[in-house]
């Protein structure tokens, strides 16, 4: 007999149908990483806090279907505390730009940054420029290897004219002139700056 708890009694399935030649399955063993990254920020734009619902953990896109190895019902014993109350969570989404440019990364860039606004702490692996330049702190990973095959790893956070170089790498590398490439750096490093301090519409 199920059982009722702080995040409800129902077990759902959400099922993807990428195009009408396939049939439809369940995302979490269908859908790449960038997609369930832009999944979830839908339902969470449809829904805002519907993430953060019963729990404080941070959320996994892996497990968009809720089954972890100790169970819901385990999972939700530790979160009873957050039950009425809204629970800061941090949201970490894997390539959300995959497979998408132009305008729709711009629109997926606002969402993310509405989302931040709304309470929680949002992380973002892209390769997207304009998805880059929305961020309040923008943190480069590189990875370069040696003559002995090993692999050196380093982590910096960019500002100012670091963070503009960095941005117009990632929109233009090497087909345009840098002068151009760091133009369009400024332009959207502005507008996303311009945008963040802007009242969070849903």
């Amino acid at each position: 007999k199920a059982e009722g708890d702080s995040v409800g009694i129902d077990v759902v399935d959400f099922l993807l149908l990428n195009n009408k030649a396939t049939e439809a399955g369940k995302v979490e063993e269908t859908a790449s990483s960038g997609e369930r990254a832009r999944i979830l920020l839908a339902i969470e734009t449809c829904l805002p806090g519907s993430i953060g619902v019963g729990g404080s953990a941070a959320v996994s896109l892996n497990d968009l279907d809720g089954a972890g190895e100790g169970g819901a019902e385990e999972d939700c014993e530790d979160d009873m505390e957050w039950v009425g109350k809204e629970a800061p969570i941090s949201v970490l989404y894997d390539e959300i730009d995959s497979h998408v440019g132009g305008r729709a990364a711009v629109a997926v860039a606002k969402l993310l940054s509405n989302q931040g606004k709304s309470g929680s702490q949002i992380i973002s692996i892209t390769h997207n420029a304009a998805i880059a330049s929305m961020a309040d702190r923008h943190i480069v990973v590189e990875k370069k290897g040696d003559e002995n095959d090993e692999i050196d790893v380093r982590v910096s956070s960019v500002l100012g004219s670091e963070r503009e170089d960095e941005i117009a790498r990632m929109a233009g590398g090497e087909m345009v002139s840098e002068e151009d490439s760091i133009a369009f750096s400024r332009a959207l490093i502005k507008e996303g700056k311009e945008f963040r301090e802007q009242t969070a519409t849903f």
